[in-house]
């Protein structure tokens, strides 16, 4: 497929996330990432709930009201090394909150964020992760799980049949962003973040 014929295809790909909702793998530099995490939330309008620990870098942000579902608290370099969020018991909280916050909701309003999640955690299969995906399925919500794993790693690529895009960001050589779709073989340039 040519680079023009795969850019085509992007903008129908995406408003198919924004009807059905779906799930989104979040990878690269974590600065980035909470960059990004602000525009795949969406307005404040939106129903929102984030999943993270009490130190988590992408729910301190207070621009993002939001119902919080807090896992275990992390140690402090949290935002560095990633949350754990593993245990069943926060899956059942999570898809619990998933179910009550999108009652009326028409596909794609209801907004999650994951994270950010450690490799470690998804290492093995991941029953918080699996568990959390086939609800936002479920319900047609959209949500985004952030690693910080680059593209390329064998995590990522474990992951990629369970997700509908891959958003890869960078800082290098400024803020930037790549979405990689796999079902569809599609790959979108370097985009500025801004």
């Amino acid at each position: 497929m040519s680079a023009k014929s795969a850019a085509a295809k992007v903008p129908g790909v995406l408003s198919g996330l924004k009807r059905r909702g779906g799930g989104i793998l979040v990878v690269g530099v974590p600065d980035e990432q909470r960059r990004l995490c602000g525009r795949l939330l969406g307005s404040p309008k939106r129903e929102r709930v984030v999943v993270g620990t009490e130190d988590s870098c992408l729910t301190a942000d207070s621009n993002h009201e939001a119902t919080v579902v807090q896992g275990r608290p992390a140690q402090t370099t949290a935002c560095r090394a990633g949350a754990v969020l593993q245990s069943s018991s926060l899956a059942d909280r999570v898809t619990e909150a998933i179910d009550a916050h999108s009652q009326g909701l028409a596909p794609a309003e209801l907004r999650v964020c994951l994270g950010p999640v450690a490799p470690d955690t998804l290492q093995a299969k991941s029953v918080f992760l699996d568990a959390v995906l086939e609800k936002l399925g479920r319900v047609n919500a959209l949500g985004h799980v952030h690693v910080s794993e680059p593209y390329e790693s064998d995590l990522v690529r474990r992951l990629e049949p369970l997700v509908d895009a891959i958003v890869e960001v960078d800082a290098d050589p400024h803020p930037r962003q790549r979405w990689h779709f796999p079902d569809h073989g599609v790959t979108t340039a370097w985009i500025d973040l801004g």
